[in-house]
Order: C-alpha cells, then structure tokens, then sequence
C-alpha cells in the first residue's frame, strides 16, 4: 500500500475562513432565524468550529490557524454528515512528532472502520511547534484553548514531553477535559492533578507511559554494572531533564559512583559539549526528550578531529527521546565513528504478536514502520483507551465528558484480559456499555493503572545501535524489570 499523507485541510471554504480569522479563531457571526442559546445549537446547524456567541449569534464555522490537521478530513466541510459525531483533541508538532500523531489517529481510523462503533469519531491536531509569532509554549495554549473552548472537546491525546504537557495542563487544569500524553515520563505530572483520586473524584492528567523512577536506576546500574565510576550528565533543563537527571545521580551514587558532574542547558548545548568533553567523566549521558538534541550532540561531538577524539573514547549513553530512527539517519557522515559507543534506555513496548499486530496496522495504513520510533505504540494505545473511557463515559452519564471519561479509564486494569487491537474493538464496546472493568494490554505493553495515584508501571528497556549489511539499527541489550 502506498505511504498515506495526514491531509491538511485547504478547502476554499477554509481558505476564506482563515482569511478574516486571528490566531485565536473566527468571530464574524452568521445569520439565522432563531437565536442561538448554546455551542451544541450552532454546532449542529452549522457544522463544528461554530459557536454561540454572548449576542445570541452563531460564528462561522472555523479552525484555529494551528490546528488544521483533521481526521475525517471533510470533517469541517461536511456538517450534517458529521452533526452527530464525537470529536477529540490531539497536541503533536507536525513535524517532529508526525509518527506519534498518526498512531493515534491510527486507532481512530481502525475505530471509524468497525461496525462496532457506537459513533463516528473524529480527531483535531494542533500543531505544537513554534510558528506565526508565537513560541512553543504559546503555541501550546492556543491549541489548547481552541480544542477546550471552541471545539469543546472531552479528551485531548498529547503532547510530547513533560514540560510541553505541563503547559497544556495549564490550560486544561479546572475545565472538564482528560489530557492524556503517550511520553510525559516527568515523576512531577503525578502532583499536578488530583492527588488523592478514586472512582467518584477521578484526576483528569494520565499517560501511558510510566514515571522515570526506574529508568534513573536502569541507566545508573547499566553505567555503573560496566565499571564507570565518573560520569558527566547533560539534560535539557526543564521538568524531564532535571527529575531524571536527579533520579540518575541519586541512583549512581547509592550504587557506590562518583557524584556526577551535571550539565544544564536550554538553548545553548554547545557549551554543555564542551565543558563535558574537557571533564575526566569516563561516560556521557544525555538527557533531552526531542530527538533534534541528540543529532545536534553527535555532530558538535564529532565537529572536529580534537572533539571526535575527546567522545570517541568514551561511552555515550542517551535517554528515551534518542529512540527515533532518525538518531542514525540524520546526523552528518562523520557522526557514525561514535555509533558503536551509544547506549540508550526507553519504557519498554510490547514484545510478541500484539506488537507485531500494531506494526502490521500502522504499516497498511501509512507505509512505513514504527518500530525504530519511539513512543507510538504508547500513542495508539492512549487513542484507543480515549475511545474505550469514552463508551463508559456515555454508558454511565448519558454523555461523553472529560471526568467521564476519567473514571472509564480507572476501569481498564482488573477483570477479564483484553488485548488492545482493532478485532476487540466489538468486546471492549460492549464491555463498556455494561458496565464491566477489563485488563488491557496494549502495543506499548501492560496497562495496569494503580488507582491510588492512577499511575502505570513498566520496565525498561537497554538498547544500542548495531550495523547490520551497512545500515544502523536500534539492538536490544536487556530488559531491566527488578
């Protein structure tokens, strides 16, 4: 099957909508015979992105100028084929994060196809990369408050990262929307919400990744397990960087190591790299959750013969953003001396025919694998989990809400064993419309949720980079599970 292209919506109509809406959306209002009293009228009527405004008059349906990515892609254009849908929300960059973005729309596309389906159910993208005057985490509020406010959304999957979705739950913190991000890993998101939660007062801030507890001590007992006692440590100072980087040193420490030597930075990696090349650490950890950072060490590392061979004596060892198959693909040439030193750590995914199913899925989708990328199945399987709460939300509600779907989710980790693949899409509807708790194990791995903090578990996994006929490839070293 041929590759298949998220569709930007360009009609003529969108088009013209843009052209009178500011970065916060459309105001000009249409005519109608009756006086709107509520979004759900206008919508309706008018088709989703039309809301009612404080004079009683329903706006033009529109998108925000940073969320046009859509699935159905007519779904603007065509109201009364979708005036009864159900629509989510997603927070992904276009770019840097496209694989993550189409596997969770690849679980609504599976969803959509099913006979099953109580619903139609439809997915906005905005995108959170910086662009149109705004930065990053602008750009995140925006999207936000577009899926929240104008679309009314009940759940929103994404972002990438923890301090992204700490921006996103700034946004969404008070309202009754469900973020779900598929990497946030920061041990810091477990106090941002509710943190006494249970079935009547669920929290509304879920992932399908577990906290970095155990991957600091994974990496600290691969270093250490080598006999390296001196390590330097470069993390991107936000909420990722330094939660792990902490967890990391305490870990190394108690194993008996040297206190690290610990490298902040936020734009500027160049000084990180250079200050930890002049150092006497034995290995170099790199702690980012964006694939970019790691590109750019491996080619200031490698910059110049004095530079490649400060690093290319020593170990590397990089955190789960590095897990992109972009991390060999894109550096320069002269990056690939340091390809047999790099080590790395990740949440581990499934292992077996549920992955595999996965792989298979995606691949006949969208002609590409996503098994050389990180956190996809942790995205397909928060899509779907979104879509199961969702049939619980409106079984025991009457609607489908953000705390709704919260406590569905609180109903996914006890009873009968499920598997998270589109065939069991019939059982789990009908396992939700009753009522009935099940235990899903999805392509990211076992979901158990502990509902005192409403947090996973999972292991680790240890990789490194292997050739194999000419080309890189991410090898599996161990699974770390004590």
């Amino acid at each position: 099957m041929p590759p298949v292209n998220l569709r930007i919506v360009r009609s003529a109509n969108f088009i013209a909508a843009l052209s009178f809406m500011g970065v916060s959306g459309c105001t000009a209002s249409v005519h109608r015979p009756d006086p709107c009293t509520a979004d759900l009228e206008c919508r309706q009527a008018f088709g989703w992105g039309s809301t009612c405004t404080d004079e009683g008059a329903c706006t033009e349906p529109s998108l925000e100028s940073r969320c046009t990515m859509v699935y159905p892609e007519d779904l603007f254009e065509d109201p009364r084929r979708y005036r009864d849908a159900q629509l989510f929300g997603a927070l992904f960059s276009y770019e840097d994060h496209a694989e993550t973005l189409k596997a969770a729309e690849l679980a609504f596309r599976l969803a959509n196809q099913s006979e099953a389906s109580p619903l139609t159910y439809g997915l906005v993208t905005c995108d959170t990369s910086p662009g149109e005057g705004l930065d990053e985490e602008a750009s995140i509020e925006a999207g936000t408050r577009y899926l929240i406010e104008t679309l009314h959304v009940p759940a929103i999957i994404g972002p990438r990262g923890s301090s992204r979705t700490e921006v996103a739950w700034s946004v969404a913190q008070g309202t009754n929307t469900l973020l779900i991000t598929p990497s946030a890993t920061s041990p810091v998101l477990t106090e941002l919400d509710e943190t006494a939660p249970s079935d009547e007062n669920p929290g509304l801030l879920w992932r399908t990744v577990p906290p970095d507890t155990l991957q600091g001590l994974a990496i600290a007992d691969d270093i250490y397990g080598r006999g390296v006692r001196e390590i330097a440590v470069m993390y991107r100072d936000d909420s990722y960087g330094q939660a792990l980087s902490e967890l990391l040193s305490s870990e190394f420490q108690a194993l008996g190591g040297n206190p690290p030597q610990l490298e902040p930075y936020d734009s500027n990696l160049a000084d990180a790299v250079g200050s930890v090349s002049a150092s006497s650490a034995e290995e170099i950890v790199l702690i980012s959750p964006d694939i970019v950072d790691y590109i750019a060490f491996l080619e200031l590392a490698t910059a110049s013969p004095s530079t490649t061979d400060a690093f290319d004596a020593r170990g590397i060892f990089f955190s789960d953003g590095a897990f992109n198959a972009r991390l060999y693909e894109d550096p320069q040439a002269s990056a690939e001396v340091l390809f047999d030193n790099i080590r790395g750590s990740r949440p581990a995914t499934a292992e077996g025919a549920l992955f595999d199913t996965f792989v298979f899925e995606y691949f006949d989708e969208y002609g590409a694998s996503p098994d050389a990328l990180g956190f996809t199945a942790n995205s397909y399987d928060a899509a779907w989990l979104v879509l199961y709460a969702s049939v619980w939300s409106a079984a025991a509600d009457g609607e489908i809400h953000g705390r709704g779907v919260a406590k569905g989710l609180r109903q996914i980790s006890s009873g009968d064993a499920v598997e998270i693949r589109a065939s069991t899409w019939p059982a789990l509807v009908d396992a939700m419309n009753a009522q009935t708790s099940v235990d899903v194990r999805g392509a990211s791995g076992q979901l158990n949720y502990d509902p005192s903090i409403e947090e996973t578990t999972g292991p680790i996994e240890r990789w490194t980079l292997v050739e194999d006929g000419g080309s890189w490839a991410f090898g599996q070293i161990d699974i770390f599970d004590p």
